[in-house]
Protein backbone atom coordinates (compact mmCIF):
# COMPACT_ATOMS: atom_id res chain seq x y z
CA UNK A 1 0.00 0.00 0.00
CA UNK A 2 1.27 3.44 -0.96
CA UNK A 3 -0.02 6.39 1.08
CA UNK A 4 0.04 9.93 -0.29
CA UNK A 5 -1.51 12.97 1.37
CA UNK A 6 -4.85 12.35 -0.37
CA UNK A 7 -4.62 9.11 -2.34
CA UNK A 8 -4.01 5.52 -1.34
CA UNK A 9 -2.64 3.12 -3.96
CA UNK A 10 -2.84 -0.66 -3.68
CA UNK A 11 -1.56 -2.96 -6.41
CA UNK A 12 -2.94 -6.48 -6.41
CA UNK A 13 -3.55 -9.09 -9.12
CA UNK A 14 -2.32 -6.75 -11.91
CA UNK A 15 -4.75 -3.99 -10.85
CA UNK A 16 -3.77 -0.71 -9.21
CA UNK A 17 -6.56 0.59 -6.98
CA UNK A 18 -6.23 4.36 -6.62
CA UNK A 19 -8.51 5.62 -3.85
CA UNK A 20 -9.29 9.28 -3.22
CA UNK A 21 -9.20 9.64 0.55
CA UNK A 22 -10.22 13.07 1.82
CA UNK A 23 -13.39 12.11 3.71
CA UNK A 24 -13.49 15.12 6.05
CA UNK A 25 -13.97 17.32 2.97
CA UNK A 26 -16.13 14.82 1.05
CA UNK A 27 -13.19 14.35 -1.34
CA UNK A 28 -13.51 17.97 -2.50
CA UNK A 29 -10.93 18.64 -5.20
CA UNK A 30 -8.28 21.20 -4.29
CA UNK A 31 -4.81 21.96 -5.61
CA UNK A 32 -3.26 19.09 -3.66
CA UNK A 33 -5.72 16.58 -5.11
CA UNK A 34 -4.94 17.70 -8.65
CA UNK A 35 -1.19 17.68 -7.93
CA UNK A 36 -1.30 14.09 -6.71
CA UNK A 37 -3.57 13.00 -9.57
CA UNK A 38 -0.99 14.20 -12.05
CA UNK A 39 1.85 12.56 -10.14
CA UNK A 40 0.04 9.21 -10.11
CA UNK A 41 -1.09 9.08 -13.70
CA UNK A 42 2.06 10.59 -15.19
CA UNK A 43 4.28 8.00 -13.51
CA UNK A 44 4.85 4.35 -14.50
CA UNK A 45 2.39 2.06 -12.72
CA UNK A 46 3.26 -1.61 -12.30
CA UNK A 47 -0.19 -2.88 -13.20
CA UNK A 48 -2.20 -3.69 -16.31
CA UNK A 49 -5.33 -1.78 -15.29
CA UNK A 50 -6.21 1.02 -12.88
CA UNK A 51 -9.34 1.34 -10.75
CA UNK A 52 -10.00 4.91 -9.57
CA UNK A 53 -12.39 5.06 -6.62
CA UNK A 54 -13.75 7.46 -4.08
CA UNK A 55 -14.23 6.98 -0.35
CA UNK A 56 -16.28 4.17 1.19
CA UNK A 57 -16.75 2.84 4.70
CA UNK A 58 -19.54 1.02 6.52
CA UNK A 59 -21.64 4.19 6.80
CA UNK A 60 -21.22 6.13 3.57
CA UNK A 61 -19.71 6.20 0.10
CA UNK A 62 -18.90 9.08 -2.21
CA UNK A 63 -16.68 9.71 -5.19
CA UNK A 64 -16.37 13.46 -4.65
CA UNK A 65 -18.47 16.54 -3.97
CA UNK A 66 -16.58 18.42 -6.70
CA UNK A 67 -14.29 21.42 -6.60
CA UNK A 68 -13.21 22.69 -3.20
CA UNK A 69 -15.43 25.76 -2.94
CA UNK A 70 -13.32 27.43 -0.28
CA UNK A 71 -10.33 27.31 -2.58
CA UNK A 72 -12.44 28.36 -5.58
CA UNK A 73 -13.66 31.38 -3.61
CA UNK A 74 -10.11 32.44 -2.83
CA UNK A 75 -9.09 32.02 -6.48
CA UNK A 76 -12.07 34.01 -7.77
CA UNK A 77 -11.90 36.76 -5.19
CA UNK A 78 -8.19 37.35 -4.65
CA UNK A 79 -6.10 35.93 -7.51
CA UNK A 80 -4.73 37.87 -10.46
CA UNK A 81 -5.69 36.81 -13.98
CA UNK A 82 -2.34 35.22 -14.76
CA UNK A 83 -2.52 33.20 -11.53
CA UNK A 84 -6.05 32.03 -12.35
CA UNK A 85 -5.01 30.98 -15.84
CA UNK A 86 -1.99 29.09 -14.49
CA UNK A 87 -4.19 27.29 -11.95
CA UNK A 88 -6.80 26.31 -14.55
CA UNK A 89 -4.13 24.95 -16.86
CA UNK A 90 -2.53 22.89 -14.10
CA UNK A 91 -5.93 21.40 -13.16
CA UNK A 92 -6.62 20.59 -16.83
CA UNK A 93 -3.25 18.89 -17.14
CA UNK A 94 -3.91 16.79 -14.05
CA UNK A 95 -7.19 15.45 -15.42
CA UNK A 96 -5.76 14.96 -18.92
CA UNK A 97 -2.99 12.82 -17.39
CA UNK A 98 -5.67 10.21 -16.63
CA UNK A 99 -6.69 10.13 -20.28
CA UNK A 100 -3.07 9.97 -21.45
CA UNK A 101 -2.16 7.16 -19.06
CA UNK A 102 -1.28 4.15 -21.26
CA UNK A 103 -3.18 1.73 -19.00
CA UNK A 104 -6.98 1.39 -19.10
CA UNK A 105 -8.54 3.37 -16.25
CA UNK A 106 -11.93 2.48 -14.79
CA UNK A 107 -13.74 4.91 -12.49
CA UNK A 108 -15.84 3.22 -9.81
CA UNK A 109 -18.31 5.93 -8.80
CA UNK A 110 -20.55 5.51 -5.77
CA UNK A 111 -22.61 7.89 -3.68
CA UNK A 112 -22.27 11.11 -5.62
CA UNK A 113 -20.04 12.61 -8.27
CA UNK A 114 -20.49 16.32 -8.89
CA UNK A 115 -18.86 19.11 -10.88
CA UNK A 116 -15.12 18.72 -11.31
CA UNK A 117 -15.31 15.19 -9.93
CA UNK A 118 -17.45 14.24 -12.91
CA UNK A 119 -14.79 15.84 -15.12
CA UNK A 120 -12.28 13.47 -13.51
CA UNK A 121 -14.52 10.46 -14.14
CA UNK A 122 -15.07 11.51 -17.76
CA UNK A 123 -11.30 11.33 -18.36
CA UNK A 124 -11.35 7.64 -17.43
CA UNK A 125 -11.85 4.99 -20.10
CA UNK A 126 -14.90 3.44 -18.47
CA UNK A 127 -17.28 4.49 -15.70
CA UNK A 128 -18.96 1.99 -13.38
CA UNK A 129 -21.65 3.06 -10.93
CA UNK A 130 -24.32 1.62 -8.69
CA UNK A 131 -28.02 2.43 -8.76
CA UNK A 132 -27.86 4.72 -5.71
CA UNK A 133 -25.32 7.15 -7.18
CA UNK A 134 -26.14 10.66 -8.37
CA UNK A 135 -24.30 12.89 -10.82
CA UNK A 136 -24.36 16.55 -11.74
CA UNK A 137 -22.53 19.59 -13.04
CA UNK A 138 -23.60 22.67 -11.10
CA UNK A 139 -21.00 25.13 -12.38
CA UNK A 140 -23.46 27.41 -14.16
CA UNK A 141 -25.18 28.11 -10.84
CA UNK A 142 -21.88 29.59 -9.67
CA UNK A 143 -21.52 31.62 -12.85
CA UNK A 144 -18.85 29.37 -14.38
CA UNK A 145 -18.65 26.38 -16.77
CA UNK A 146 -17.02 22.95 -16.66
CA UNK A 147 -13.52 24.02 -17.67
CA UNK A 148 -11.22 21.09 -16.95
CA UNK A 149 -12.07 19.17 -20.10
CA UNK A 150 -15.53 18.34 -18.81
CA UNK A 151 -17.45 20.24 -21.47
CA UNK A 152 -15.44 18.58 -24.24
CA UNK A 153 -15.60 15.07 -22.79
CA UNK A 154 -19.26 15.34 -21.80
CA UNK A 155 -20.23 16.21 -25.38
CA UNK A 156 -18.17 13.27 -26.62
CA UNK A 157 -19.85 10.92 -24.16
CA UNK A 158 -23.50 11.87 -24.32
CA UNK A 159 -23.80 14.17 -27.35
CA UNK A 160 -24.49 17.90 -27.46
CA UNK A 161 -28.19 17.71 -26.53
CA UNK A 162 -27.72 15.77 -23.29
CA UNK A 163 -24.57 17.77 -22.50
CA UNK A 164 -26.58 20.99 -22.76
CA UNK A 165 -29.28 19.58 -20.50
CA UNK A 166 -26.71 18.58 -17.84
CA UNK A 167 -24.76 21.85 -17.99
CA UNK A 168 -27.59 24.33 -18.58
CA UNK A 169 -30.06 22.99 -16.00
CA UNK A 170 -27.43 22.00 -13.42
CA UNK A 171 -29.76 19.34 -12.03
CA UNK A 172 -28.94 16.20 -10.11
CA UNK A 173 -28.91 13.24 -12.51
CA UNK A 174 -29.83 9.81 -11.17
CA UNK A 175 -27.70 6.79 -11.99
CA UNK A 176 -30.54 5.41 -14.10
CA UNK A 177 -30.72 8.61 -16.15
CA UNK A 178 -26.93 8.66 -16.46
CA UNK A 179 -26.90 5.10 -17.76
CA UNK A 180 -29.64 5.69 -20.32
CA UNK A 181 -27.93 8.79 -21.73
CA UNK A 182 -24.58 6.98 -21.95
CA UNK A 183 -22.83 8.91 -19.20
CA UNK A 184 -21.87 5.67 -17.41
CA UNK A 185 -21.05 2.26 -18.84
CA UNK A 186 -22.30 -0.11 -16.12
CA UNK A 187 -25.16 0.26 -13.66
CA UNK A 188 -24.79 -2.20 -10.79
CA UNK A 189 -26.81 -3.35 -7.82
CA UNK A 190 -25.19 -1.74 -4.73
CA UNK A 191 -24.86 -5.08 -2.92
CA UNK A 192 -23.10 -6.65 -5.90
CA UNK A 193 -20.62 -3.85 -6.72
CA UNK A 194 -17.49 -5.54 -5.38
CA UNK A 195 -18.21 -8.84 -7.14
CA UNK A 196 -19.21 -7.21 -10.42
CA UNK A 197 -16.25 -4.83 -10.59
CA UNK A 198 -13.95 -7.83 -10.16
CA UNK A 199 -15.75 -9.59 -13.02
CA UNK A 200 -15.27 -6.53 -15.23
CA UNK A 201 -11.59 -6.29 -14.33
CA UNK A 202 -11.00 -9.99 -14.94
CA UNK A 203 -12.55 -9.73 -18.41
CA UNK A 204 -10.39 -6.70 -19.12
CA UNK A 205 -7.23 -8.49 -17.99
CA UNK A 206 -7.86 -11.34 -20.41
CA UNK A 207 -6.90 -8.98 -23.22
CA UNK A 208 -3.30 -8.29 -24.16
CA UNK A 209 -1.92 -5.29 -22.19
CA UNK A 210 -0.05 -4.15 -25.31
CA UNK A 211 -3.20 -4.39 -27.40
CA UNK A 212 -5.20 -2.44 -24.81
CA UNK A 213 -2.61 0.35 -24.83
CA UNK A 214 -2.59 0.43 -28.63
CA UNK A 215 -6.40 0.48 -28.73
CA UNK A 216 -6.55 3.31 -26.19
CA UNK A 217 -4.02 5.38 -28.13
CA UNK A 218 -5.80 4.78 -31.44
CA UNK A 219 -9.22 5.70 -30.08
CA UNK A 220 -7.73 8.80 -28.46
CA UNK A 221 -6.23 9.95 -31.76
CA UNK A 222 -9.47 9.36 -33.62
CA UNK A 223 -11.75 11.17 -31.18
CA UNK A 224 -9.45 13.57 -29.37
CA UNK A 225 -7.33 15.08 -32.10
CA UNK A 226 -8.55 18.57 -31.13
CA UNK A 227 -8.38 18.11 -27.34
CA UNK A 228 -5.75 20.81 -26.77
CA UNK A 229 -7.73 23.32 -28.81
CA UNK A 230 -10.94 22.45 -26.96
CA UNK A 231 -9.25 22.78 -23.57
CA UNK A 232 -8.10 26.25 -24.60
CA UNK A 233 -11.68 27.14 -25.56
CA UNK A 234 -12.85 26.05 -22.10
CA UNK A 235 -10.04 27.93 -20.35
CA UNK A 236 -10.60 31.14 -22.30
CA UNK A 237 -14.36 31.07 -21.67
CA UNK A 238 -13.78 30.41 -17.98
CA UNK A 239 -11.25 33.23 -17.69
CA UNK A 240 -13.86 35.69 -18.96
CA UNK A 241 -16.37 34.38 -16.41
CA UNK A 242 -14.24 33.90 -13.31
CA UNK A 243 -12.69 37.36 -13.49
CA UNK A 244 -16.10 39.06 -13.78
CA UNK A 245 -18.39 40.31 -11.05
CA UNK A 246 -21.15 37.72 -11.54
CA UNK A 247 -19.11 34.72 -10.40
CA UNK A 248 -17.67 36.65 -7.45
CA UNK A 249 -21.15 37.60 -6.28
CA UNK A 250 -22.43 34.05 -6.73
CA UNK A 251 -19.51 32.51 -4.85
CA UNK A 252 -19.90 35.03 -2.02
CA UNK A 253 -23.64 34.36 -1.80
CA UNK A 254 -23.05 30.63 -1.80
CA UNK A 255 -20.47 30.91 0.96
CA UNK A 256 -22.85 33.08 3.01
CA UNK A 257 -25.63 30.50 2.55
CA UNK A 258 -23.30 27.89 4.05
CA UNK A 259 -22.24 30.16 6.86
CA UNK A 260 -18.69 30.65 5.54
Amino acid sequence: MIFMDVFKIEIQNRVAKVQMNRPNKKNALNSLVFKELKEIFSSPIEADAILLTGYRDDKEAFFSSGIDLEELGKIALTSQEDEIEKTLKSFQEAITSIEKCPKPVIALVQGYCYGSALEVALACDLIVSDKMTSFGMFETKLGIIPDLGGTTRLVQRVGPSSAKRIIYLADIISAQEAYHMGLIDWLLDPVAVDKEIQNILQKLLQSSPLALTAAKRTIEKIYNSELEQNLNYEKEAQMRLITGSDVKDRVLNFQKSRGK
